[in-house]
C-alpha cells in the first residue's frame, strides 16, 4: 500500500482541490495521511465534516505547527503503507500520478522519485523536473520554462524536491527522518545527500505529472526576512552534514564568501533587517556546531 502524507496549514482554501484529485487516482490501493500542523483558519473542522465519510482519508491534528520537516516526520509515523509519497497542499496531481510512481520505483528501496512538477495556473510551464544542486546552491531544473517535451525522460537528478516525491518508508527512517532543525528549505537535499551517501538515487519520473499553486501557504504566512534565515542557515548545515574533509573546507569557504557578498550587497541599499538575519544565521549554525561537537569532530 500507498501512503500520500499531506502537510497543511492554514490551507482551508485548496487542501481540498490536493486531497479530491488523489481520490480520483486510477491506482487504487493507497490510503490519504492528512496532517493539520496546528492551523488556525478552521481547517480541522473542514476538512473533518468533509471527509468524514470517506474510509481512505485519515486526518490528524497538531496543537502546534511543527513546520514542514516535524509534521511531515509525525505524517510518516501514522501512515501504514510500504511507500510514501509526500505531497504538499497546493499541489493537485492527474489521475495517473500514483499509478506512474508506483510503476517506476517497483520493489527498489533505496530510491527517492519526483514526478514532473507544473504549473497550476499555466498547465506547460515548468515549476520543477527535479532538483539541481551546484556549488552548494539548491534549485529547480527547468523552473519557468515552457514544456515542450524537453524533459520528457526518465533521468537522475540532483535531488528530489520536498514539493512532492515518493521514497520507501523504512529508508526515511533509516536515514533518520527529515532533520526538523531545518524546519522548511534545504530539508529535500539534505535527506537525498544523506540517501545517496548510504546507497540511495534520486530520480524524476516523466509521465508521472502534478500541478502545483506555488508555495501558497509560505508565501502566505512567512515574512522574507525569516525565509532567507532558514535558506542561509540551512544550506550551510547541509554542507556541514554531509560533506567531509577537503571538500567540506572548500564548500564552505564557497558559501561563506558568497554569504559576505550577499551581506555587503545588503548593507549597500541598506537592508539592514537582511544583514541582521544573514548574520544571526550563521550564529544559529555554529550555535548548533559547539552542541553537536562530538559528532562534527568525526566529519572532520
Amino acid at each position: 500500500m500507498v501512503s500520500v502524507v499531506i502537510l497543511n496549514y492554514n490551507g482551508k482554501e485548496f487542501v481540498g482541490d490536493c486531497i479530491d484529485s488523489v481520490l480520483k487516482s486510477s491506482y487504487s490501493f493507497f490510503e490519504i495521511v492528512v496532517v493539520d500542523n496546528g492551523s488556525f483558519d478552521d481547517s480541522y473542522s473542514f476538512l473533518k465534516k468533509r471527509y468524514k465519510k470517506e474510509k481512505k482519508v485519515k486526518l490528524f491534528r497538531l496543537e502546534k505547527n511543527k513546520y514542514f520537516t516535524g509534521g511531515f516526520n509525525f505524517g510518516v509515523k501514522k501512515a501504514k503503507g510500504k511507500k510514501i509519497v509526500f505531497l504538499s497542499n497546493d499541489i493537485v496531481v492527474e489521475k495517473d500520478f500514483l499509478k506512474e510512481m508506483v510503476k517506476f520505483v517497483g520493489d527498489k528501496k533505496k530510491i527517492l522519485v519526483q514526478p514532473k512538477i507544473l504549473s497550476y495556473r499555466e498547465k506547460n510551464k515548468i515549476d520543477n523536473v527535479g532538483g539541481r544542486y551546484f556549488l552548494s546552491v539548491g534549485g529547480g531544473r527547468g523552473s519557468g520554462k515552457r514544456d515542450r517535451g524537453q524533459y520528457d525522460q526518465n533521468s537522475r537528478v540532483d535531488f528530489a524536491a520536498s514539493a512532492v516525491f515518493m521514497m520507501d518508508r523504512d529508508f526515511f527512517w533509516e536515514l533518520g527522518g527529515y532533520d526538523e532543525w531545518f524546519r522548511y528549505y534545504y530539508e529535500d537535499v539534505d535527506l537525498n545527500l544523506k540517501a545517496k551517501r548510504m546507497g540511495g538515487e534520486s530520480w524524476y519520473c516523466f509521465k508521472a505529472r502534478v500541478y502545483h499553486k506555488g508555495s501558497l501557504t509560505v508565501k502566505k504566512y512567512a515574512d522574507s526576512t525569516s525565509l532567507w534565515f532558514c535558506v542561509r542557515k540551512n544550506m550551510v548545515w547541509t554542507v556541514i552534514n554531509n560533506f567531509f574533509g577537503v571538500e567540506l573546507f572548500c564548500r564552505l569557504l564557497a558559501l561563506y564568501l558568497m554569504l559576505f557578498l550577499i551581506v555587503i550587497r545588503d548593507l549597500f541599499f541598506g537592508r539592514f533587517e537582511m544583514v541582521g538575519k544573514t548574520i544571526m544565521s550563521q550564529v544559529s549554525v555554529w550555535r548548533k556546531l559547539k552542541k553537536d561537537q562530538p559528532w562534527i569532530r568525526s566529519h572532520l
